[in-house]
């Protein structure tokens, strides 16, 4: 963005889910956009998630949940999934 005049942080990444709420998590205003390269071929949920430079999807990191909501990493059938697996997201407000 810096090629346009812009800011690192000009972009504010968030995410929410209209069904369960307007915001579920939210950078900090002062964070620049960050993000990481997956293995498109492991990006199901249960896959082992892996980084890569080949054959990879960008994903932007979107800050942490706001105040009283929580989220929780889950497989197919709700049970919670330790970090690199893919997986659902359940959101709790």
């Amino acid at each position: 963005m810096a090629s346009h005049g812009l800011k690192s942080n000009t972009m504010y990444p968030v995410y929410g889910l209209a069904e369960a709420s307007l915001a579920v998590s939210f950078p900090r205003p002062e964070d620049e956009i960050e993000s990481i390269k997956l293995k498109r071929s492991q990006l199901a949920v249960a896959d082992a998630i892996e980084t890569s430079l080949n054959d990879a999807v960008d994903f932007i990191f979107v800050g942490n949940p706001v105040n009283n909501c929580h989220v929780r990493i889950c497989d197919l059938i709700n049970n919670p999934l330790k970090n690199k697996y893919g997986r659902q997201n359940s959101i709790k407000r």
